[in-house]
Protein backbone atom coordinates (compact mmCIF):
# COMPACT_ATOMS: atom_id res chain seq x y z
CA UNK A 1 0.00 0.00 0.00
CA UNK A 2 1.11 3.62 -0.98
CA UNK A 3 0.36 6.84 0.36
CA UNK A 4 0.98 9.76 -1.74
CA UNK A 5 0.61 13.33 -0.51
CA UNK A 6 -0.43 16.34 -2.74
CA UNK A 7 2.58 16.71 -4.68
CA UNK A 8 2.77 13.11 -5.31
CA UNK A 9 5.76 12.14 -3.15
CA UNK A 10 5.21 8.76 -1.30
CA UNK A 11 4.65 9.10 2.53
CA UNK A 12 6.84 6.81 5.06
CA UNK A 13 4.53 4.93 7.21
CA UNK A 14 7.24 4.84 10.02
CA UNK A 15 7.78 8.96 9.23
CA UNK A 16 4.56 10.28 7.82
CA UNK A 17 5.39 14.03 8.24
CA UNK A 18 9.46 14.21 7.67
CA UNK A 19 11.01 17.07 8.39
CA UNK A 20 12.10 18.34 4.76
CA UNK A 21 8.32 18.40 4.34
CA UNK A 22 7.93 21.29 7.01
CA UNK A 23 9.64 24.49 6.97
CA UNK A 24 10.69 26.13 10.54
CA UNK A 25 8.00 28.10 11.37
CA UNK A 26 5.33 24.84 10.52
CA UNK A 27 7.62 22.85 12.52
CA UNK A 28 7.14 25.06 15.29
CA UNK A 29 3.13 25.18 15.00
CA UNK A 30 3.06 21.72 14.67
CA UNK A 31 4.58 21.29 18.02
CA UNK A 32 2.27 24.07 19.62
CA UNK A 33 -1.04 22.35 18.05
CA UNK A 34 0.16 19.24 19.40
CA UNK A 35 1.20 20.62 22.93
CA UNK A 36 -2.55 21.98 22.78
CA UNK A 37 -4.11 19.10 22.16
CA UNK A 38 -2.35 17.18 24.73
CA UNK A 39 -3.01 19.91 27.22
CA UNK A 40 -6.68 19.68 26.50
CA UNK A 41 -7.64 16.14 25.68
CA UNK A 42 -4.79 13.91 27.64
CA UNK A 43 -4.61 15.73 31.36
CA UNK A 44 -1.97 18.47 30.18
CA UNK A 45 1.34 15.85 29.45
CA UNK A 46 4.25 17.69 29.63
CA UNK A 47 4.61 20.80 30.82
CA UNK A 48 3.19 23.54 28.30
CA UNK A 49 4.94 26.66 27.80
CA UNK A 50 4.19 27.62 23.97
CA UNK A 51 0.89 29.67 22.99
CA UNK A 52 -2.24 27.59 23.37
CA UNK A 53 -4.22 26.92 19.87
CA UNK A 54 -7.46 26.67 19.64
CA UNK A 55 -8.92 23.70 17.53
CA UNK A 56 -11.45 24.58 14.26
CA UNK A 57 -14.79 24.04 14.60
CA UNK A 58 -15.38 23.73 10.94
CA UNK A 59 -14.16 20.87 9.12
CA UNK A 60 -10.78 22.41 7.42
CA UNK A 61 -10.19 25.18 9.43
CA UNK A 62 -6.90 26.58 10.48
CA UNK A 63 -6.16 26.72 14.35
CA UNK A 64 -6.70 29.96 16.28
CA UNK A 65 -4.39 30.94 18.53
CA UNK A 66 -6.40 31.93 22.12
CA UNK A 67 -5.79 34.97 24.01
CA UNK A 68 -4.79 35.04 27.85
CA UNK A 69 -8.00 35.36 29.89
CA UNK A 70 -7.75 39.13 31.30
CA UNK A 71 -8.34 38.71 34.91
CA UNK A 72 -9.80 41.86 36.20
CA UNK A 73 -8.51 44.38 38.49
CA UNK A 74 -10.77 43.74 41.52
CA UNK A 75 -10.97 40.05 41.25
CA UNK A 76 -6.88 39.86 41.50
CA UNK A 77 -6.77 42.07 44.43
CA UNK A 78 -8.84 39.96 45.94
CA UNK A 79 -6.87 36.71 44.96
CA UNK A 80 -3.90 38.18 46.33
CA UNK A 81 -5.85 39.42 49.94
CA UNK A 82 -7.16 35.40 49.56
CA UNK A 83 -3.50 33.72 49.22
CA UNK A 84 -1.98 36.40 51.41
CA UNK A 85 -4.84 35.20 54.41
CA UNK A 86 -4.04 32.06 53.83
CA UNK A 87 -0.53 31.85 54.05
CA UNK A 88 -0.16 33.82 57.48
CA UNK A 89 -2.94 31.03 58.78
CA UNK A 90 -0.44 28.57 57.56
CA UNK A 91 -2.40 26.87 55.21
CA UNK A 92 -0.08 27.80 52.55
CA UNK A 93 3.74 27.02 52.92
CA UNK A 94 5.39 29.49 50.06
CA UNK A 95 8.70 29.04 48.46
CA UNK A 96 11.50 30.47 49.41
CA UNK A 97 11.47 32.03 45.81
CA UNK A 98 7.93 32.61 45.97
CA UNK A 99 6.74 36.75 46.38
CA UNK A 100 4.92 35.68 49.24
CA UNK A 101 7.77 34.49 51.27
CA UNK A 102 8.68 37.92 51.85
CA UNK A 103 10.97 39.40 54.75
CA UNK A 104 11.65 42.51 56.29
CA UNK A 105 13.99 44.59 54.62
CA UNK A 106 14.98 47.23 57.55
CA UNK A 107 13.03 48.40 60.50
CA UNK A 108 12.36 52.10 61.51
CA UNK A 109 11.42 53.79 64.46
CA UNK A 110 11.89 57.95 65.23
CA UNK A 111 11.29 59.98 68.36
CA UNK A 112 8.41 62.46 68.31
CA UNK A 113 9.78 66.07 68.65
CA UNK A 114 8.22 68.53 71.25
CA UNK A 115 5.44 69.72 68.11
CA UNK A 116 4.77 66.05 67.21
CA UNK A 117 4.10 65.13 70.69
CA UNK A 118 1.00 67.23 70.82
CA UNK A 119 -0.40 66.08 66.97
CA UNK A 120 -3.55 64.37 67.32
CA UNK A 121 -3.43 60.34 66.40
CA UNK A 122 -4.50 61.32 63.09
CA UNK A 123 -1.72 63.60 62.32
CA UNK A 124 0.83 61.07 63.84
CA UNK A 125 0.03 58.39 62.08
CA UNK A 126 0.14 60.22 58.51
CA UNK A 127 3.63 62.26 59.63
CA UNK A 128 4.66 58.41 60.40
CA UNK A 129 4.45 57.27 57.34
CA UNK A 130 6.16 60.48 55.32
CA UNK A 131 9.15 60.22 57.39
CA UNK A 132 9.10 56.61 56.56
CA UNK A 133 8.96 57.57 52.91
CA UNK A 134 11.81 59.74 53.37
CA UNK A 135 14.00 57.36 55.33
CA UNK A 136 14.00 54.84 52.83
CA UNK A 137 13.37 56.90 49.37
CA UNK A 138 16.20 55.55 47.16
CA UNK A 139 14.77 51.98 47.99
CA UNK A 140 11.11 52.95 47.73
CA UNK A 141 11.16 55.09 44.60
CA UNK A 142 9.74 53.78 41.78
CA UNK A 143 8.32 50.63 42.84
CA UNK A 144 4.89 49.50 44.14
CA UNK A 145 4.19 50.34 47.41
CA UNK A 146 1.05 48.92 49.68
CA UNK A 147 0.78 50.82 52.99
CA UNK A 148 -1.74 48.79 55.75
CA UNK A 149 -3.11 51.73 58.33
CA UNK A 150 -5.76 50.80 61.04
CA UNK A 151 -6.88 54.70 60.97
CA UNK A 152 -9.58 55.08 58.49
CA UNK A 153 -9.00 59.23 58.33
CA UNK A 154 -5.57 58.22 56.77
CA UNK A 155 -6.86 56.23 53.77
CA UNK A 156 -9.36 59.25 52.53
CA UNK A 157 -7.68 61.86 49.89
CA UNK A 158 -9.58 64.80 50.94
CA UNK A 159 -8.32 67.01 54.48
CA UNK A 160 -9.45 70.18 55.60
CA UNK A 161 -5.93 70.81 57.61
CA UNK A 162 -3.69 72.29 55.17
CA UNK A 163 -0.48 70.20 56.90
CA UNK A 164 -2.07 66.91 56.30
CA UNK A 165 -2.89 67.83 52.72
CA UNK A 166 0.76 68.34 52.29
CA UNK A 167 1.52 64.75 53.27
CA UNK A 168 -0.87 63.32 52.06
CA UNK A 169 0.58 64.82 48.13
CA UNK A 170 4.13 63.90 49.41
CA UNK A 171 3.14 60.16 49.82
CA UNK A 172 0.77 60.50 46.57
CA UNK A 173 4.33 61.13 44.67
CA UNK A 174 5.53 57.61 45.84
CA UNK A 175 2.30 56.22 43.86
CA UNK A 176 1.51 54.68 47.69
CA UNK A 177 -1.48 52.48 47.98
CA UNK A 178 -3.30 53.21 51.25
CA UNK A 179 -5.16 50.45 52.15
CA UNK A 180 -7.51 50.28 55.55
CA UNK A 181 -7.23 47.37 58.38
CA UNK A 182 -9.22 46.82 61.10
CA UNK A 183 -7.08 47.18 64.62
CA UNK A 184 -8.13 43.98 65.53
CA UNK A 185 -6.78 42.12 62.39
CA UNK A 186 -3.74 44.38 62.00
CA UNK A 187 -1.48 41.71 64.09
CA UNK A 188 1.59 42.59 62.43
CA UNK A 189 1.77 46.00 64.02
CA UNK A 190 0.33 45.43 67.23
CA UNK A 191 2.80 42.32 67.75
CA UNK A 192 4.90 43.48 70.23
CA UNK A 193 2.04 45.28 72.61
CA UNK A 194 0.05 41.70 72.15
CA UNK A 195 3.15 39.47 73.83
CA UNK A 196 2.12 38.05 77.02
CA UNK A 197 3.68 39.55 80.10
CA UNK A 198 6.11 37.93 81.94
CA UNK A 199 4.41 35.70 85.39
CA UNK A 200 6.09 37.60 88.39
CA UNK A 201 5.08 36.67 91.87
CA UNK A 202 3.48 39.89 92.77
CA UNK A 203 1.78 40.08 89.49
CA UNK A 204 0.42 36.27 90.31
CA UNK A 205 -0.88 37.10 93.86
CA UNK A 206 -2.45 40.65 92.87
CA UNK A 207 -4.53 38.38 89.82
CA UNK A 208 -5.12 35.80 92.15
CA UNK A 209 -6.60 38.42 95.22
CA UNK A 210 -8.42 40.39 92.19
CA UNK A 211 -10.58 36.85 91.16
CA UNK A 212 -11.36 36.24 94.39
CA UNK A 213 -14.72 37.23 95.70
CA UNK A 214 -14.64 39.82 98.32
CA UNK A 215 -15.47 39.01 101.84
CA UNK A 216 -19.38 39.26 103.12
CA UNK A 217 -19.76 42.23 106.10
CA UNK A 218 -22.97 42.00 107.89
CA UNK A 219 -24.72 45.02 108.25
CA UNK A 220 -27.00 43.69 111.25
CA UNK A 221 -28.39 47.09 113.35
CA UNK A 222 -27.87 45.00 116.29
CA UNK A 223 -24.26 43.71 115.77
CA UNK A 224 -23.19 47.69 115.37
CA UNK A 225 -25.47 48.69 118.36
CA UNK A 226 -22.79 46.19 120.61
CA UNK A 227 -19.73 47.08 119.06
CA UNK A 228 -20.76 50.97 119.53
CA UNK A 229 -21.57 49.85 123.29
CA UNK A 230 -18.15 47.66 123.80
CA UNK A 231 -16.18 51.04 122.44
CA UNK A 232 -17.99 53.49 124.36
CA UNK A 233 -20.01 55.48 121.47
Amino acid sequence: MRILDVTGKEIDLQNPIPKDHLTPEQQKRLRELLLSFCAVFLGGIGKMKLKPYELPEKKGGTPKAKRPYPIPLIHREATLREVERLVKLGVLEPDKDSPWAAKPLAFWSKKCNQAQERYTMNKKELVSIVEMLREFRTILWGREIKVYTDHKNSVESTFRNAQMLMWRLEIEEYGVTMIYVRGRENIVVDALSRLPLREEPMLAAAAKLAAEEPPEFSLSLEEIAETQQHVGL
